[in-house]
């Protein structure tokens, strides 16, 4: 009997219908069904119940405990021996079988013949279908509202059965489904491989390749779940070392992460790495971080996760070649499976009998992570602007936008039709000259994609910062002072040298305010004379010790300054804070720039005598300055530095030296001509006045830190003046008061104010967006070096 039923399961043989099983005669009032009955055609019972494995019949008798099972013959009934011992068989992946008249194909379960309701091997193989269970095929649970948090077949209710059968034989892949009935068949995979896999026949063992598909598949429909994910992934790691020791380095790192452990073939692939004393590519770097405990990244690589990945890569290749090179640690590496299903234990790979040589476990270093975390917060701050822009407009990239906000090392990848043509125009435009001096509408109708007369502040800096990126400068630049970018003014273009900067220093704030009273003289009489304009060029850039790409923007500034109608309209203010001394420094270099080619022109005077009032001095002192300038003597160039005259103790600012050399009366050599009313100046004489330039740019580097100073400071509130502005606590609401007293900040100032309010600026600023937030979905400030307030947020802000 026991080979009949062997040979049954196998499909080598079939009963036919004539001796199917069928329930002891009992009376219609007696009879009770503990299982749906499915009426196969050649069946002559109603109480038959079938399970099908192709062209193989079984019909099971749902009798009851006390019932005998009995072979019916075409003419008569015979009795057979008792009913085989419980059996269970595995249905391989190219079998189909039905179950209750649910026709599944692709196999891989487990089904259990002639098992009662509470066998203990029933109990231990929760994936065991025992065809003998009742099940509800009018109402089927499809959504799992009796499944339980480790479901077995057996236990589960008549519902919930109906539906995994359901499910099963609709080819597994109702993406809907409760992932109850996923885990219930995917606990069969598990014992399958983990369980049978040792005792297998070498032509079965193909199956594990099936095995390992079909679990892809299911990550690929259910893999959104968590859980499904960990347990899948993890298995999948297991099929594949089973199969081949090395297949975990040649699959892609997992750069997602979906449980606290490590996945396993993770740990495989740094362990041979480092086994081998091979470098750690860069994405198999970032995943080993992605599945550490020091894990966590800033919104800006999690918004904008592409460009992170690409920008780490890079930038992880500039430091390390190939990748990084680990010394093996002492601890060794142990691969275990940690199975979901219940009924089985955790399996080390060697209970398998699988091979695996002596690997080091990374998992416990910590400097190669740190290493790497350096370099992930350095690209989370080169992609901070760029992200603050999405959090800001929606998420939709604007390719004008990105070409400024990225960094220089992904702009080579933003392909774009309107910038493309950008690029070319820049190019044939500038040619092989430095710098162009052009219409600004030249460039608006090139860069806006709708029509705009001007620029808003923003916008300016996105132009800006966009040319920088494609290598060309602008002036004038919002960046380094100029106002919003206007069509209808002519703008200087220039090409930028291999390094950048993007703030001006303080000795270059001071330098072009100097060149714009400069330029105002030299400009005055309607014509630049040539030695004017080398002077303004050669001597303000190395006297004034600037770096060379600023250098480069003052040549270009300069050339843009000549080129407008000046004005002195904004600066008496800032000159009137001057000390006497510093301001008479600054009236005596202007007349060493109009002497700059011996002879000063009536216009050039004029000029001087409206520059003189902003000064602080009378128009007339011009005359007597000139002559001051013209009667210095002729020396010859010091080869070392020479000590001028000690400089007298100052209260305020800093003091400028007096002359360089005392007045010599003889030394009169002005010369003034009837015809021309022109001054004709001591060449060697204003040599010397021109090695006061450097002195001069420290002072208006000193007026612009006075303009710093007598910024607000604010003070802890006291408990009679706390303010509670947009939800925030006093301190944070007294910090937004004080920054919001001007809307463009340089960070070091902002330091101090939080300083003197106990807070700690990053901190303090995240507090303060996160209000915006959630006021008006956007945040109050932008920037690192510099910061920007939105005026729209800041409005809607304060009370």
């Amino acid at each position: 009997m026991l080979n009949w039923l062997k040979k049954l399961i196998l499909g080598e043989t079939a009963p036919s219908s004539k001796s199917a099983y069928k329930r002891p005669n009992q009376s219609s009032q007696t009879k009770k069904s503990v299982a749906p009955t499915t009426q196969p055609p050649s069946a002559q019972t109603s109480n038959a119940r079938t399970i099908e494995q192709g062209n193989v019949k079984v019909y099971i008798s749902p009798g009851t405990k006390s019932a005998r099972q009995k072979v019916s013959s075409q003419n008569a009934k015979s009795t057979v021996p008792p009913a085989p011992a419980p059996h269970v068989f595995w249905v391989a992946p190219d079998k189909i079988v039905t179950i209750a008249g649910y026709e599944i194909s692709g196999g891989m379960i487990y089904v259990g013949l002639n098992l009662p309701a509470n066998s203990t091997l029933a109990q231990d193989h929760p994936s065991l279908i025992n065809p003998a269970l009742r099940i509800e095929q009018n109402r089927p649970d499809h959504e799992g509202m009796d499944m339980s948090y480790w479901p077995a077949y057996v236990k589960i209710s008549p519902a919930c059965r109906a539906a995994y059968l359901e499910w099963l034989a609709g080819g597994r892949s109702a993406p809907n489904t409760c992932i109850g009935y996923v885990f219930l068949f995917f606990y069969g995979l598990e014992y399958r491989v983990l369980k049978d896999y040792p005792t297998l026949k070498p032509d079965q063992v193909e199956e594990l390749a099936q095995i390992t598909n079909e679990v892809e598949r299911l990550l690929d429909i259910y893999g959104a779940n968590n859980s499904f994910h960990s347990y899948g992934s993890d298995f999948l790691d297991i099929c594949r070392i089973l199969q081949n020791s090395s297949a975990c380095a040649e699959i892609e790192p997992p750069l997602t992460r979906r449980s606290w452990d490590m996945p396993l073939c993770l740990k495989t692939a740094l362990g041979n790495m480092v086994a081998e004393g091979q470098p750690i590519p860069a994405d198999w770097m970032l995943s080993w971080y992605f599945h550490s405990e020091q894990a966590g990244l800033r919104t800006p690589a999690t918004r904008c996760a592409e460009e992170f990945r690409k920008l780490l890569k890079l930038r992880y290749q500039q430091c390390y070649g190939e990748g990084m090179v680990i010394k093996r640690p002492k601890r060794r590496l142990t691969i275990e499976y940690h199975p979901a299903s219940a009924s089985l234990s955790t399996v080390d790979l060697a209970e398998l009998g699988v091979e695996v040589r002596d690997l080091p476990d990374v998992t416990t270093l910590r400097a190669p992570l740190n290493k790497l975390q350096n370099l992930i917060d350095e690209c989370t701050d080169a992609l901070d602007p760029y992200s603050r822009w999405l959090g800001r407009n929606g998420e939709n990239p604007d390719p004008k936008v990105a070409l400024a906000l990225l960094p220089p090392e992904l702009v080579g990848d933003l392909n774009n039709d309107h910038l493309n043509q950008l690029k070319q125009w820049l190019a044939q435009t500038i040619g092989k000259q430095e710098i162009v001096v052009i219409p600004g509408e030249d460039l608006l109708i090139r860069w806006s994609s709708t029509p705009a007369e001007t620029l808003t502040k923003k916008e300016s800096t996105t132009l800006s910062q966009g040319l920088e990126k494609l290598g060309y400068g602008l002036e004038p630049d919002i960046r380094f002072g100029g106002k919003p970018f206007r069509g209808d003014r002519q703008i200087a273009l220039f090409k930028l040298s291999k390094e950048t900067i993007s703030v001006p220093s303080q000795e270059y704030t001071a330098a072009a305010l100097l060149l714009h009273l400069a330029a105002t003289v030299a400009s005055s009489d309607a014509s630049v004379d040539a030695a004017e304009q080398n002077y303004l060029e050669q001597h303000l850039e190395s006297s004034l010790q600037l770096a060379e790409p600023e250098r480069i923007r003052l040549r270009a500034h300069l050339a843009w300054l000549l080129q407008e109608k000046l004005s002195l309209r904004g600066l008496k203010t800032k000159l009137s804070k001057m000390p006497s001394d510093e301001r008479a420094g600054i009236a005596d270099f202007l007349i060493s720039v109009a002497g700059a080619d011996g002879q000063i022109s009536p216009k050039e005077i004029s000029t001087l005598t409206k520059i003189y009032p902003l000064l602080g001095f009378e128009a007339d002192e011009v005359y007597s300055r000139i002559h001051s300038v013209s009667t210095l003597p002729q020396v010859q160039s010091a080869s070392a530095p020479v000590t001028v005259r000690p400089a007298a103790p100052s209260s305020t600012g800093f003091a400028i030296p007096a002359s360089l050399l005392p007045e010599t009366e003889d030394a009169q050599t002005t010369k003034i001509s009837e015809n021309n009313n022109k001054f004709e100046l001591n060449l060697g004489a204003i040599q010397y006045k021109q090695a006061e330039s450097a002195r001069v740019a420290n002072l208006l580097g000193n007026l612009f830190e006075e303009d710093e100073s007598e910024i607000f400071t604010a003070h802890p509130p006291t408990a009679e003046d706390e303010v509670f502005i947009a939800g925030l606590d006093a301190l944070h609401s007294q910090f937004l008061l004080a920054i919001a007293r001007q809307t463009s900040w340089n960070r070091d100032a902002l330091e101090v104010q939080a300083d003197d309010l106990g807070l700690m600026l990053d901190g303090a600023l995240e507090v303060i967006n996160d209000a915006a937030f959630d006021t008006c979905d956007a945040p109050l400030t932008d920037g690192d070096d510099t910061i920007e307030l939105d005026t729209d947020v800041l409005a809607e802000l304060l009370p």
